[in-house]
């Protein structure tokens, strides 16, 4: 009785009706190979792996995490790699060719691009095996942002601008609001030296999202300026601060306005200084330039500070403590009590006493 169970703990049979039961319990492909990872960790367990995979393939064969685990698995086989890595392609293309699946392909693509840092000998080979993988899923519609990004990367601009414009129209065509996309696309117009590019601008204006246009000009400015058309991108900046509502380009158009005067400056911050939607960036922006300047005109200082508190003084005290400092070093000391009148009545009692608490630490 006693060998039976020796028999028994030594073949694995206890451990391997604790994972049998375990897989029971939790019936998920993820937990199988995460199993089949903590006990490859021990040697010696080779049938315990066996069972796991027998289960794995029982149960979910043509799960994407099981194909996926055994694709990788070819990769530590015996043998010379570029044939166990012409294996695990093989797997993963005849698995998709049968069911083009989202998720495989995503895992394939993991796996092929982490390949070269294990295998940099091979690296031939494998960026031909990356190639087919992507081809097959842009024909399936399988790629996502990450993966045509990796894919545009690839290619080289020069003499290869036709295949670049054909697969980054394409990336656009799936995902219109990339803004890395459509700098890519603006990139290849201004190439060409004419004024292609003001179409692209106007469709990637309506694409991206509000929160990421200055990323997008941003990138449009810097790729004008290298083309020494600084001058078309700030009226187009310009036009767009205009004509679109979002405070975030017109802190870049302030910004970008600072190579011009201070005056230029003045009026772009009088143009859009009560136009919401506010953005606190503004005003400090024009806060900087103001006190930047050799001699400061100390009216204009202080109107700026007079509508940063107007517009966020309900809920900062922060804004208050700061126009009252700069009157007391380079302001007038007569303006201080209205200021802190006025922050008084417009905090609310919670901030009030906040206000007033921070001011006597100032002011010792």
């Amino acid at each position: 009785m006693k060998d039976e169970v020796d028999d028994k703990i030594l073949n694995f049979g206890l451990v391997n009706l604790v994972l049998e039961a375990a897989l029971v319990s939790i019936p998920e492909p993820e937990f199988a190979v995460s199993l089949l990872v903590t006990v490859r960790q021990f040697p010696g367990t080779l049938p315990v792996q066996q069972n796991i995979l027998n289960i794995l393939e029982q149960t979910f064969s043509q799960h994407p995490v099981t194909l996926d685990t055994k694709a990788r698995m070819c990769l530590e086989k015996g043998g010379k790699m570029a044939d166990r890595i012409r294996q695990c392609c093989t797997l993963y293309t005849n698995s998709l060719e049968e069911k083009p699946s989202q998720e495989l392909f995503h895992l394939a693509f993991s796996t092929l691009n982490e390949l070269p840092l294990t295998a940099p000998s091979c690296f031939r080979l494998i960026m031909s095996e990356v190639l087919k993988l992507l081809k097959f899923g842009q024909k399936n519609e399988l790629l996502d942002v990450e993966e045509y990004g990796f894919w545009l990367r690839l290619i080289k601009v020069e003499g290869n601008e036709d295949e670049l414009k054909s697969l980054t129209e394409d990336a656009l065509r799936r995902f219109p609001g990339e803004v890395d996309f459509w700098l890519l696309k603006l990139g290849l117009d201004l190439r060409t030296g004419g004024d292609e590019y003001k179409n692209s601008l106007q469709a990637a204006r309506a694409a991206v999202k509000v929160e990421t246009k200055e990323k997008l000009w941003t990138g449009f400015i810097t790729l004008m300026n290298k083309t020494g058309r600084a001058e078309d991108a700030y009226i187009q900046l310009q036009d767009a601060a205009v004509q679109e509502n979002c405070g975030e380009l017109r802190v870049l158009l302030l910004e970008r306005t600072r190579e011009k005067g201070v005056e230029a400056c003045r009026g772009i911050y009088s143009r859009f200084t009560n136009l919401p939607p506010f953005k606190e960036e503004f005003f400090n922006t024009m806060l900087e330039i103001e006190l930047e300047q050799p001699k400061v005109i100390k009216k204009n200082v202080r109107e700026v500070y007079s509508s940063v508190c107007t517009h966020y003084g309900t809920t900062s005290v922060q804004c208050w403590l700061d126009w009252i400092q700069w009157e007391e070093k380079t302001g007038s000391a007569l303006e201080i009590s209205t200021i802190v009148c006025r922050a008084e009545a417009t905090l609310p009692p919670n901030l009030r006493n906040k206000f007033t608490t921070l001011r006597e630490m100032q002011s010792i």
